[in-house]
């Protein structure tokens, strides 16, 4: 599948997740954190916007 897809609601709910927990356990800062997972995301899914 060459095409990349929308991410689907359940993935994104996971990343958030994941990124809150880096955070908090990890005492990362949420900018960098975020922008991980932001970057792993959009590496498989297409971006979207309104």
């Amino acid at each position: 599948m060459s095409e990349k897809l929308f991410c689907p609601e359940f993935v994104y709910d996971i990343c958030v997740g994941l990124a809150v927990k880096d955070f908090l356990v990890k005492q990362l800062s949420l900018d960098m954190v975020s922008k991980n997972y932001a970057d792993a995301i959009s590496t498989h899914y297409k971006m979207w916007k309104k």
